[in-house]
């Protein structure tokens, strides 16, 4: 047996393979029974699908019913200034007890190897915010301490303190 968790209208990469569709037409292929389920909220946006609807919506992802955003209680969105604002704004909830990171996606050349002194490049530029990229699983003489890509969204020594 095989489980799927697919969101179609995300993409980590250009060009992935693994769509919904693409899935159900392969396992039949194979002569396999496919049961497909919706999953009712997300984790990644605190449990609000009102917040998924309105991001769909103003990204022109898909049409919804929810095309103004409204506070929620357990859920916060802001439009931050800049960079270091939100790095700051993750930093004062972490003071306060909850975990968090700052990353970035596929929109930066990834520069797949340590320098000189063992860190990782700091590839990821957005005028004066200069910070490092995850390492690639590949990447050969960094420092003790520096988690490869598989682990950089939870490692502890990626957190931000």
């Amino acid at each position: 047996m095989c489980v799927f968790f697919i969101d179609d209208y995300q993409a980590v990469r250009k060009g992935e393979i693994g769509s919904s569709s693409f899935i159900r037409m392969r396992a039949e292929q194979m002569g396999c029974t496919v049961y497909e389920y919706n999953l009712e909220s997300q984790f990644r946006n605190g449990g609000s699908e009102k917040y998924t609807e309105w991001i769909d919506h103003t990204l022109h992802i898909r049409q919804t019913a929810t095309t103004e955003w409204w506070q929620e209680d357990a859920f916060e969105f802001r439009i931050m200034d800049s960079p270091h604002a939100l790095e700051q704004a993750i930093r004062d909830k972490v003071a306060e007890g909850y975990t968090g990171r700052v990353m970035a996606g596929f929109c930066w050349p990834w520069t797949k190897e340590a320098d000189a002194d063992g860190e990782l490049h700091k590839d990821v530029v957005v005028g004066d915010y200069i910070r490092p990229w995850n390492a690639d699983e590949n990447t050969k003489g960094m420092r003790r301490g520096i988690p490869k890509s598989q682990y950089w969204a939870y490692d502890e020594a990626v957190s931000i303190r």
